[in-house]
């Protein structure tokens, strides 16, 4: 039967996960880099990466305003031509959402454009960006 899906158990020793031979199952290389996404509800996206670091830009936006301004993000990014490796929203409070895209680090100028573009919308409260690196 296909299937969906590769799975271990494994212990962490030490902030340390040996990954069992998953990296093959899913094409990491064993030498590269990762990009590590951890969650409120405990779980861990591994996500490959070209090179040692990543960009994060969280923006907080108006809820009112959240699915205009969520095709305009798109088309943004389209426009500039960035590659999400990740991205993800959560609307958590009555008068705010939260969206959050993650970016290799190539694209330092353009995410640098883009952040900018964002800090000028009316409905943007908060705009930040962060390198993350090994």
């Amino acid at each position: 039967m296909k299937s969906l899906t590769d799975a271990t158990v494994t212990r962490l020793k030490d902030g340390s996960i040996h990954l069992k031979g998953l990296e093959k199952s899913i094409g990491l290389d064993t030498n590269g880099y990762v990009l590590l996404i951890g969650t409120a509800s405990k779980f861990i996206r591994v996500l490959p990466l070209q090179k040692d670091r990543a960009i994060l830009v969280r923006v907080s936006f108006a809820i009112d305003e959240f699915p205009k301004i969520a095709r305009e993000v798109l088309r943004r990014l389209k426009a500039l031509d960035l590659k999400l490796i990740h991205s993800t929203g959560f609307c958590p409070l009555e008068t705010e959402c939260i969206w959050e895209g993650y970016f290799e680090y190539e694209s330092q100028r353009k995410i640098d454009e883009f952040v900018e573009w964002l800090r000028g919308q009316e409905v943007v409260y908060d705009v930040m960006m962060k390198v993350l690196s090994v």
